[in-house]
């Protein structure tokens, strides 16, 4: 772990804390009025977190992004073990990014990159490399943390509101009206909005979104494809392979061989 006592480059960008965590049963965290940003993500087993009221699976190819001032809660299984990477933001600070969820979120998210830099800034700390060293890793650890969060970041809120929601249960059956429901806009109105923000209806949108997480959990998990395909939303494998094919040009299973 590094902290900002270590760490005078980590005050330019807002940041407080950055760590790598090997948990296990008994490693949890619940934070009822949190004074800092999170962004957890998994790099290897799967521990839970707290969305939407319910506990749901986080597994490697996904981040968990926890805004101040709003609960949160995370907890590692009872069986094997959870490896994470994590970097706090202080919302206090006027370096800090203005990330869009106000709410947790679940995003998808390639961990190792982060991983590696934190671990690069904790070798600098831990063997008293120069200020210039660590700023370096700093600036390369803020820059992955805001790549991560940029697609959340809308210029309409009751989107921003509504894609978070989505993107925290991609399994859900998401119709046209429940979209328009969620972001508090007629089916019309949300259309137009998402045209204009996204170039894509809201349902092309949603299949967007599906597809690009499965990408990711093709490339940073085992799961096989059926189960992969059900936990972004397809309850036909063969839907899934024809939409994944239309949306990147490459089948699933060449996709995760030339991964």
């Amino acid at each position: 772990m590094a902290a900002a006592s270590d760490v005078p480059a980590f005050a330019d960008h807002g940041m407080v804390l950055a760590g790598i965590s090997e948990a296990a049963a008994g490693f949890a965290f619940t934070r009822p009025a949190p004074t800092i940003h999170q962004l957890l993500a998994c790099a290897a087993g799967q521990g839970e977190v707290w969305v939407n009221g319910a506990w749901r699976t986080l597994a490697p190819g996904e981040a968990y992004f926890t805004p101040a001032a709003t609960p949160h809660a995370y907890r590692a299984r009872s069986r094997g073990s959870w490896q994470l990477c994590w970097v706090m933001y202080a919302p206090e600070s006027r370096h800090t990014p203005r990330f869009a969820p106000t709410q947790p979120a679940v995003i998808a998210f390639n961990s190792r990159p982060l991983a590696l830099a934190i671990e690069g800034l904790c070798e600098a700390v831990a063997h008293h490399g120069p200020p210039a060293e660590r700023e370096l890793w700093t600036r390369l650890i803020h820059r992955h943390v805001t790549a991560a969060l940029a697609p959340t970041q809308t210029h309409d809120p009751r989107l921003t509101r509504l894609w978070t929601a989505v993107d925290a249960d991609l399994a859900h059956s998401w119709s046209l009206a429940e979209l328009a429901q969620r972001a508090a806009l007629s089916r019309e109105a949300l259309r137009r909005a998402c045209l204009r923000e996204t170039g894509r209806s809201p349902q092309r949108e949603l299949t967007h979104r599906r597809l690009r997480r499965a990408a990711d959990l093709l490339r940073h998990t085992p799961d096989k494809i059926a189960t992969i395909a059900a936990r972004v939303g397809f309850a036909d494998p063969f839907a899934f392979s024809t939409a994944f094919k239309r949306e990147l040009n490459c089948p699933p299973r060449a996709f995760r061989n030339r991964k």
